[in-house]
C-alpha cells in the first residue's frame, strides 16, 4: 500500500473513534440521535422523522443549502437563487438582498410557483401574502376566522397559509413553540482552514423544537433562520455563506468584540479565569389584546418582542440589550427578525381562537388542504472564534426563539383600527367584501389609502367536506406543492 493510502486508512481510523466517542458522550435530543457515518454522504432526498440518520454533513435546509453556498455578489447570488428554484433559495435571497426588481422578482416567482391548487385561493394568495403585520382577527360560527393586516414595507417574503396551520395545531396540542440550540460538541469532521481568516474551532450544535408538531413546517424554519442569525451576529460569522457578517445599525458590536474590550472581571468584582458568553434568545414577552364583550373581533394593543440573555458577564447582556433596543432596525436589515414578529403574532392569533372558538379552530386544521414541507436540520455548523483568545476560556453561544403562552385580554370595544371602533370592524370587514365567498380582500378603515387593510378569510367552503380537502390535498401534492426545500 502506498504512503498516501496508508495515510488515509489512518485517518479513517481515527474519524471512526472519534465518532464513537462522540456518539458515547452524547444524549439522544429531540426525537432523533446522533448517528455518526464513516464518511460524508449526500442526505437522502426522502426524509421520515422517524426513521431519520443524521449524516455527518450538516443539513441546512436540505442539500442545496450544504452542496452550493449563496455566492456573496449580488447579480451571482440572484442567478444562485434562480437555477435552485426552490423557496428556501428563493428566501435565502430575499433576507439577504431584500430591495429592488431583483427581490421584486423572486416575490412573484414565489407567487406563482408555490401557489394553492384552488383558482379561488390562488387569486386570493396574490394578496393574503402580502400580509406583514397581523393586526387581528374577528371570528363568528359562520364565517370562521377572518385574518386583518396591512403589507407593510414589502420588504418580507410572502407569507404563507402553511404557518398559521403549524400554529394552530400546535396550540390544540398545548405544545409550547419555540426552536432552541442548546447543546454544543466538537465538530465530527474535520473542516478546512483558511491561513487568510483568524483561526476558529469547529463544533456543532443540536437544534430542538419545543413541538413535535413543528418539525419541518415552514413555521419551524423560520425561527431556525432567526436564531441563526441571531448566532451570526453575534459572532460576526456567517456560518452558512462561510464569511464575516456585521450589522450597519450604529454601535453594533459582536460579543467577540465586547469580549476583547471588557475586562476580564466578573459582577462580584473577582478575576475570572474561565469565561463563557451564556445563553442570548429572542422572547415573545408581552401579547395585549383589546376584545369586544363577545369576543368575536380582537386587536392587537400592545405586542413586545425581546431579546434576553443569560449570563453573570457583560458582553451578552450588552449585545442583546443593543438589538432589543434597535429591533426595528435590525429588522429593516435583516428581513429575518421581522418575519420572527409576524409569525409570533400568528401564533398568538392561534392561540386567541383556540380559547375563543375552540371548534372554529378543530375545522380549519381538519379543512387544511396543503402542508408545505421545509426541511429543517437536526445538527448545524458553528465555531468558537479564537481571535481574542488569552488565558481565559472562550466559550459559545446557545439560546433560541420562544413564544411562551403571554395573551392577556381586555374588553375595550371603543379601541380603534386606524378610524374605526372595534365594535364595529366585523361589520367593515364584511361589508367591504367584493362578493360572497371572497376569500382575501382590501377593508377601508379610515379615509386614507394608507389606512387599507388586508382581510384573509381562512375558513374554507362551507360545503367543503374532510373528503374533498384531502383530495385537493392529493393533488396539490402532484404538483409538487408539499416538498419544497
Amino acid at each position: 500500500m502506498s504512503q498516501s493510502g496508508i495515510f488515509r486508512e489512518k485517518i479513517a481510523r481515527l474519524a471512526t473513534i472519534v465518532a464513537i466517542i462522540i456518539l458515547l458522550s452524547c444524549q439522544p435530543y429531540g426525537c432523533v440521535p446522533i448517528t455518526p457515518i464513516e464518511k460524508p454522504t449526500e442526505p437522502s432526498t426522502e426524509y421520515s422523522q422517524s426513521e431519520a440518520r443524521l449524516d455527518p454533513i450538516p443539513r441546512y435546509g436540505g442539500t442545496v443549502l450544504t452542496a452550493q453556498r449563496m455566492p456573496s455578489n449580488r447579480t451571482r447570488a440572484y442567478l444562485w437563487a434562480k437555477n435552485m428554484g426552490t423557496l428556501v433559495a428563493y428566501e435565502t435571497f430575499l433576507r439577504r438582498h431584500p430591495d429592488g426588481g431583483d427581490a421584486n422578482h423572486f416575490r412573484r416567482e414565489i407567487r406563482k410557483k408555490f401557489v394553492p391548487a384552488d383558482k379561488d385561493w390562488q387569486e386570493a394568495w396574490l394578496l393574503y401574502s402580502q400580509l406583514e403585520t397581523i393586526d387581528g382577527a374577528i371570528c363568528d360560527p359562520e364565517e370562521g376566522l377572518i385574518i386583518i393586516g396591512r403589507p407593510g414595507k414589502g420588504r418580507l417574503p410572502p407569507f404563507f397559509y402553511e404557518d398559521l396551520i403549524a400554529a394552530l395545531r400546535c396550540t390544540m396540542a398545548g405544545e409550547k413553540v419555540g426552536v432552541t440550540m442548546n447543546r454544543i460538541f466538537p465538530a465530527r469532521f474535520a473542516q478546512p482552514v483558511d491561513p487568510s481568516k483568524p483561526p476558529y474551532e469547529a463544533y456543532e450544535t443540536s437544534v430542538d423544537f419545543l413541538s413535535n408538531k413543528l418539525w419541518n413546517t415552514h413555521l419551524a424554519y423560520i425561527l431556525f433562520e432567526g436564531d441563526r442569525m441571531l448566532k451570526s451576529l453575534s459572532t460576526g460569522f456567517d456560518i452558512f455563506r462561510g464569511e464575516p457578517i456585521r450589522a450597519s445599525v450604529p454601535g453594533f458590536a459582536t460579543q467577540i468584540e465586547m469580549e476583547a474590550e471588557s475586562p476580564a472581571i466578573d459582577v462580584k468584582g473577582s478575576y475570572q479565569m474561565e469565561r463563557e458568553y451564556g445563553r442570548v434568545w429572542i422572547e415573545l414577552t408581552s401579547v395585549k389584546i383589546n376584545t369586544t364583550e363577545t369576543k368575536n373581533a380582537a386587536v392587537f394593543a400592545d405586542f413586545q418582542m425581546d431579546v434576553r440573555a443569560e449570563s453573570e458577564y457583560m458582553p451578552p447582556r450588552k449585545f442583546a440589550k443593543h438589538l432589543q433596543d434597535h429591533y426595528s432596525d435590525y429588522a429593516d436589515e435583516f428581513p429575518i427578525f421581522g418575519e420572527v414578529e409576524r409569525a409570533a403574532r400568528i401564533v398568538a392569533i392561534a392561540r386567541w381562537l383556540r380559547q375563543t372558538y375552540p371548534s372554529v379552530t378543530e375545522k380549519i386544521v381538519a379543512e387544511s388542504y396543503e402542508e408545505v414541507e421545509v426541511f429543517v436540520p437536526q445538527v448545524i455548523r458553528a465555531r468558537w472564534d479564537k481571535t481574542y483568545e488569552s488565558s481565559i476560556k472562550i466559550s459559545g453561544l446557545i439560546g433560541g426563539v420562544v413564544f411562551p403562552y403571554v395573551n392577556e385580554y381586555q374588553i375595550d370595544p371603543e379601541s380603534k383600527v386606524a378610524d374605526t371602533r372595534l365594535a364595529e370592524v366585523q361589520s367593515t370587514v364584511l361589508e367591504s367584501r367584493p362578493y360572497q365567498g371572497a376569500i382575501a380582500w382590501l377593508v377601508p378603515f379610515g379615509e386614507q389609502e394608507k389606512d387599507k387593510y388586508i382581510a384573509w378569510n381562512v375558513a374554507v367552503s362551507k360545503d367543503t367536506t374532510l373528503e374533498t380537502a384531502q383530495s385537493v390535498s392529493m393533488a396539490t401534492n402532484d404538483k409538487g406543492r408539499l416538498h419544497m426545500q
